[in-house]
């Protein structure tokens, strides 16, 4: 087998929200070569204590999330992201559902009777990728050497950002900078109404 490499890698979140913290997803494309896809799979974003756990989900296309409620009250998911609009509906305790997501793209995932949630589901179509939640560093094994495009995603950033590296067989590092710019927010309803924090 061939070799292969690993990149360690830094978050440096500036700017005038970089305070505010939050998570990120770290995506590598190959610039030359064939560009294996990322299988899809199968994940679950609950709903428990007016909360969506994990907060983010990085997922492949074609990947299915299930919504289950452990809370003892009714909630609503639904996204108005272009990337993939939805609307599950009221349904509560013990019940899920589910919903594919067939193109790459950034889904805000709110709650119609609870305003302060909020999750994120960032769907990909790179070979490579990984989560970075509340923390600035990450890790990503088993790479073919080669030239890379760095994409980065983070909830507090409007664009992200993005670099090239070259990756070696052994250990490599990228230190990558992104803006918070994304000051947090009460996001409207699910037709796409203003809301309060207290609704």
């Amino acid at each position: 087998m061939p070799a292969r490499g690993t990149l360690t890698g830094t978050l440096k979140l500036e700017g005038p929200y970089a305070s505010a913290g939050g998570a990120a997803v770290v995506a590598l494309t190959p610039q030359a070569g064939p560009r294996r896809p990322h299988r899809p799979g199968h994940y679950t974003m609950e709903q428990l204590q007016k909360n969506f756990r994990p907060h983010v989900l990085a997922v492949a296309v074609g990947s299915t999330v299930a919504f289950p409620n452990h809370d003892v009250f009714f909630h609503n998911v639904f996204s108005l992201s272009p990337a993939k609009k939805f609307d599950l509906g009221v349904f509560d305790q013990n019940k899920s559902r589910d919903v594919t997501f067939e193109q790459p793209g950034v889904v805000q995932i709110l709650c119609n009777l609870h305003a302060l949630m909020m999750g994120w589901i960032v769907v990909l179509d790179e070979p490579y990728f990984t989560l970075v939640e509340d923390g600035s560093r990450f890790t990503m094994r088993d790479l073919p050497p080669g030239r890379y495009r760095v994409r980065v995603w983070h909830e507090r950033s409007k664009r992200g950002s993005a670099t090239d590296v070259t990756i070696g067989t052994g250990t490599n590092h990228v230190s990558v900078s992104v803006l918070a710019d994304t000051a947090p927010v009460t996001p409207p309803d699910k037709h796409g109404r203003p809301r309060s924090a207290g609704y």
